[in-house]
């Protein structure tokens, strides 16, 4: 079973995969011939490229640059190698993960089958990807600057 709006975290994943077009953000087709490697052997056609905003329950959200659509996937994945590359740092302990960036919290997960399944809302991919920067990092730093003003706060000064 395979859920389009489910994001798993992939230590071994070399790219950040989507196996829904709805999601992405900055959408483009990919080079004819583009495909990847799968765990198994296999290859599969990428269909294109683009961003995904994920929004984790904790009211941070983080935005995967370059993440490719192959739609015969089964899973979202997103990789922690990639992850650890644009330094956030994902600890892993009693069946749950934590994601931080510079020891500042963004978001977790759990473990569901053998998976670690991320902590994203329903409309994870909902919102403005427009941005190539991780928005986590703006978000507490204006939280910081604004004498940490509650969250809710600095979301009505973003939208004025």
């Amino acid at each position: 079973m395979s859920n389009p709006t489910e994001w798993i975290l992939d230590t071994g994943a070399t790219r950040h995969f989507c196996s829904n077009k709805d999601l992405i953000h900055d959408f483009k087709d990919a080079p004819d011939g583009e495909h990847v490697f799968m765990g198994n052997a296999a290859t599969t056609g990428v269909i294109g490229k683009g961003k995904i905003l994920l929004k984790f329950t904790s009211r941070k959200s983080l935005c995967l640059n370059n993440i490719l659509y192959v739609p015969s996937l089964r899973r979202n994945l997103v990789s922690s190698s990639l992850l650890d590359v644009t330094g956030f740092e994902v600890n892993q302990k009693a069946e749950k993960i934590v994601i931080l960036h510079n020891w500042i919290f963004v978001g977790k997960g759990y473990c569901s089958g053998g998976l670690f399944v991320l902590n994203v809302t329903a409309d994870a991919a909902n919102g403005n990807a427009s941005t190539s920067i991780y928005i986590a990092k703006s978000v507490d730093l204006w939280h910081g600057r604004l004498g940490h003003v509650n969250y809710a706060s600095i979301n009505k000064l973003r939208n004025m």
